[in-house]
């Protein structure tokens, strides 16, 4: 599996969404629509703390605590996340070739 591939794959796909929320309206992101996470909102944090924390696991701090994240609007979530995809990016494209052995 080439994992650089996989990561930027996964970059992609997150801006696309990011992209689309930039302008929702505040109203319509807070809003609880059901599922898993309720809202928009809810469900793009979720995004942003997985990314987050695997940066952290890669840089071998595996139980690193969530920062207190506060946003009223979507594109305060996108301002953010962004910085955190360009580090995994980063991370992947530099670990790439060492990447041998099995990640558990």
């Amino acid at each position: 599996m080439n994992i650089l591939k996989l990561v930027e794959y996964n970059i992609w796909a997150h801006r696309l969404i990011g992209k689309q929320i930039e302008s929702m309206p505040s109203a319509l992101f807070v809003k609880d629509h059901g599922g898993s996470f309720g809202s928009v909102k809810a469900t793009i944090i979720h995004l942003l703390e997985s990314d987050w924390l695997w940066i952290k696991r890669f840089n071998g701090i595996p139980l690193a605590d969530l920062p207190a994240w506060h946003f009223e609007e979507a594109a305060d979530v996108y301002k953010e996340w962004k910085p955190v995809q360009d580090e995994m990016l980063k991370f992947a494209a530099r670990e790439a070739g060492n990447l041998t052995q099995k990640i558990s």
